[in-house]
């Protein structure tokens, strides 16, 4: 299976929007009611991914393969009031369940710190729903670490879910 990584554009916004639907319909079969997964159409996704790349030091990537768009990560600084500037938060990061299974996630994850790391970040940190074991051992096998910050919504859904936190 030949894929590859490039930086994301504004016109990829559509594709990464589709992504979003039908790997969040995936991940969260288990987690989320069908409302819940149905939470944003694809047109609200794309508005979404384009209004990222106004935000500064932002890191926005897709995987390709031969059927187009099949992964996606935007990170950039840390949201919030009074939050460390040397830390960024990955917003977004999924990957169509096409290619679970098959070493994108991690190699997309990797991309996605180094280039975080070219921005001068120190930390990093994500957010995974509470109950998403699968998702959960994914990021501490590729070595984050549940700081124990929580929250009670997760892209704007009310679910519980579990800050992690690696250093750069």
């Amino acid at each position: 299976m030949s894929f590859s990584i490039r930086e994301g554009r504004r016109s990829d916004a559509v594709a990464v929007a589709d992504v979003y639907v039908v790997s969040r319909r995936a991940a969260y079969a288990d987690h989320l009611t069908p409302e819940q997964t149905e939470s944003q159409t694809p047109i609200e996704g794309a508005r979404i991914w384009q209004s990222l790349f106004t935000l500064a030091r932002t890191a926005h990537l897709v995987v390709e393969d031969g059927e187009g768009i099949g992964g996606f990560a935007t990170a950039g600084p840390i949201q919030g009031s009074g939050a460390d500037p040397g830390t960024a938060e990955i917003y977004e990061f999924y990957v169509h369940p096409r290619l679970w299974g098959q070493g994108v996630s991690e190699q997309l994850l990797a991309r996605t710190l180094d280039v975080l790391r070219a921005k001068w970040f120190t930390h990093a940190v994500i957010w995974v729903v509470e109950g998403n074991e699968h998702a959960r051992k994914f990021y501490e096998t590729e070595g984050w670490i549940d700081d124990g910050g929580r929250r009670a919504s997760f892209r704007r859904v009310e679910v519980p879910s579990a800050r992690y936190r690696m250093g750069l």
